[in-house]
């Protein structure tokens, strides 16, 4: 099964080479495993979604972080917390709505953040810093700083963690905060005061619990062709936890992804046609038929010989060649074939499949 990260690599690759119905279906089961996703992992998402600039994740970036913000310990309480992007930390801190965790949390959150990226230091009780940790701390965590809300932390809250928050902010802004829960009439000069957070809005929308797509969008329904596209798709986008994915998968099912590749395999064209004389002694005698269905105009089979028009049970082939015969079904996609009279067996030369075609060959043209 795949991560959300992955299932996001996989969207972004399919909208390269898969059909539109199969587009359609990734993107309904995206939506409804979204929640899913961000609660497994927020880190990983939330860098993902950012890391892109395109019509598929940019939707996802408020989303992501409106569930983050119903469920903020699945970011901060993440065993990869400490990795996030500096800039998608300085987002997160601006939302308002992550009133579920106490201004006094999100501080110790941030703090725990900064104290990742100092140097040599194995403590994670900040009361323990060293004078120099300190300095380096407050430069590492220097812009989140004006984002947390000061002014919004309880004074026994701020009393409680007098010890380090004084070595920690600058002087400006430490004697604004003292000043302000003396006298909250006075204006800080060092920050601007924020609002309180507030709790994240409840869903007017119902999350749907199942969507009768799901099934499409496993790597299973996809035939051949499509897996490997896919795999040029992710390793062109150097996406290697999806090329490990789905070569994987191809690896066990080879024998039915090359029975498929090689069994069928039509050319696209609104200029196809058939004719044939049906004597070569009188070539006023002959039948012409234009193809009308230009997605099915020629399939290869390795069974068969060239078949023309539809090869499935409900629509049936137009004409096929197979062991010598001349064979003919409902011809709804050379229509005009139904005046086309039946032949006896013959010789493989007496039919050509033509085409013009202009290759290049290590710099020699055919």
């Amino acid at each position: 099964e795949l991560s959300g990260v992955e299932f996001l690599h996989l969207r972004m690759a399919a909208d390269k080479f898969l059909p539109e119905k199969v587009i359609d279906n990734l993107q309904l089961f995206m939506e409804q495993k979204l929640e899913e996703f961000v609660q497994n992992d927020a880190v990983g998402m939330l860098q993902e979604v950012f890391k892109h600039n395109n019509s598929i994740y940019n939707p996802l970036r408020d989303s992501c972080l409106r569930l983050i913000c119903r469920n903020p310990n699945a970011l901060f309480d993440h065993p990869n917390f400490t990795q996030l992007d500096e800039a998608l930390l300085l987002i997160v801190l601006q939302l308002d709505d992550l009133g579920k965790l106490s201004e006094i949390t999100i501080l110790t959150y941030l703090i725990k953040w900064g104290m990742a990226r100092i140097l040599n230091v194995t403590t994670k009780d900040i009361t323990k810093l060293q004078k120099s940790d300190y300095i380096e701390l407050q430069k590492i965590i220097m812009d989140c700083i004006p984002l947390i809300r000061w002014f919004q932390i309880p004074i026994t809250e701020f009393r409680q963690n007098l010890s380090w928050i004084e070595k920690l902010l600058p002087s400006k802004l430490y004697l604004d905060i003292v000043n302000y829960h003396f006298d909250n009439t006075i204006t800080p000069e060092s920050v601007k005061i924020l609002p309180i957070r507030n709790l994240p809005p409840k869903d007017t929308q119902e999350i749907p619990k199942k969507y009768l797509y799901t099934s499409e969008i496993s790597p299973d329904k996809l035939n051949g062709v499509e897996i490997l596209q896919l795999l040029v798709t992710a390793d062109e986008l150097q996406l290697q936890n999806l090329v490990d994915n789905f070569q994987s998968f191809m690896n066990q099912k080879l024998e039915e992804i090359m029975h498929y590749t090689t069994m069928a395999h039509y050319a696209k064209s609104d200029k196809n046609f058939l004719f044939f004389f049906e004597s070569a002694d009188d070539l006023s005698r002959s039948n012409f038929a234009r193809v009308k269905k230009d997605s099915y105009a020629v399939e290869y089979s390795s069974l068969n010989g060239p078949i023309f028009g539809h090869s499935d049970y409900k629509e049936g082939y137009d004409m096929c060649i197979y062991n010598n015969m001349l064979s003919f079904g409902r011809r709804s996609c050379y229509p005009d074939s139904k005046n086309f009279p039946k032949l006896p067996k013959f010789e493989i030369e007496d039919y050509e499949v033509w085409q013009i075609t202009y290759i290049n060959i290590h710099n020699y043209n055919y």
